[in-house]
């Protein structure tokens, strides 16, 4: 059976299945981006070894995951991030790996069975630069360039920190040379660790909101998002330093849109804590599987406090999993129109 009856029988059904996982190995970074929420550094975080990361992954390829995200901090910290990789791919889970391109090219035949990578970069040197930190840019892009020498899928994954159409005509420079997609994340303000919510570094509500219908007008099969999503957040109903919509709060405009976090989707930080959502990681965890016994730790978990977010993957996950006929059909435009020709058959 097919992931997405099995998704479908499931919701019919009331259960829950953790299909797609965030995992964060550790939560050092060798990075420190101006508008970063992970205050890692005061994290009191213990992180899991390799053995303990395997017996998790087996347990959740037993309760059926079949999508594995590589987070962190930076996971290209672990010197033994391969293990992990082989692990989840042995156990037959699609492996995907977000990265700002630290060590990757020195590293990447210990990622030739990642999936699918996704690399950090937010526009041009200077605009780059200027948020994650000098000779960034070279990083990202060196990176970039090993992945995909590889084979390696990849998705850069930019924030839209100003400057937009500047960045992003840059960002699709750089997709079509290498042959990727983009993905994006709205500037906001995370719950830090320590309990704190940052704010934004700049108030650009009504300039990304233009810069969205922009991208609706000038849409792209680079960038893989169907109209309605784009829309959903050009519309968002309040600015963009309030990044998610609380329940029993209203959704003004925005079309009710059943979050999958917490029933088919689950975070594992450095320690082992589960969450429901990355986004509320900062919060009291609901259960930890540092013993390796996960499905205890899943049937303890509750779904996030929330009714709608600011996450563009997330969503665009929440409206495939609806199966709603208007989300399935633009998803389903927007993955025909990435179905990109090789590179060396680019220009003929």
């Amino acid at each position: 059976m097919g992931l997405g009856l099995r998704i479908l029988r499931d919701r019919i059904l009331g259960a829950r299945r953790p299909y797609f996982v965030w995992i964060m190995p550790t939560s050092r970074c060798n990075l420190r981006c101006r508008y970063c929420f992970g205050d890692f550094g005061n994290r009191p975080d213990r992180e899991l070894t390799a053995e303990t990361w395997e017996k998790i992954i087996d347990e959740l390829a037993r309760l059926g995951t079949r999508h594995i995200s590589i987070t962190g901090g930076e996971p290209m910290m672990r010197k033994d991030i391969s293990r992990l990789v082989r692990r989840i791919r042995a156990r037959g889970i699609e492996c995907l790996l977000n990265s700002n391109g630290f060590q990757v090219p020195e590293r990447i035949a210990e990622l030739e069975g990642v999936d699918m990578m996704s690399i950090s970069l937010d526009g041009t040197r200077e605009i780059n630069d200027a948020y994650r930190g000098e000779g960034t840019y070279e990083q990202a892009v060196r990176a970039l360039a090993s992945a995909r020498s590889r084979g390696i899928p990849v998705q850069i994954l930019m924030t839209l920190t100003g400057r937009f159409q500047e960045a992003y005509r840059h960002i699709l420079e750089l997709a079509e040379k290498y042959d990727c997609f983009i993905g994006m994340n709205i500037l906001r303000p995370r719950l830090s660790a320590d309990g704190r919510e940052g704010m934004s570094v700049e108030n650009y509500t009504q300039q990304a909101r233009d810069f969205l219908d922009y991208l609706i007008r000038h849409r792209h099969p680079r960038l893989p998002y169907p109209a309605w999503l784009l829309k959903r957040f050009r519309d968002w109903p309040r600015d963009y330093e309030h990044c998610y919509i609380p329940k029993g709060e209203s959704l003004g405009p925005l079309t009710d849109l059943p979050c999958i976090s917490g029933r088919f989707m689950i975070t594992i930080d450095p320690s082992g804590d589960l969450f429901g959502c990355a986004r509320h990681c900062y919060r009291n965890p609901l259960a930890n599987c540092a013993d390796g016994d996960v499905e205890r730790a899943w049937r303890n978990l509750e779904s996030p406090p929330c009714r709608a977010c600011l996450d563009f993957g997330w969503t665009l996950l929440n409206g495939a999993c609806s199966f709603r006929p208007a989300f399935l059909w633009g998803l389903f435009r927007v993955m025909k129109a990435k179905e990109f020709r090789p590179a060396e058959d680019r220009g003929r």
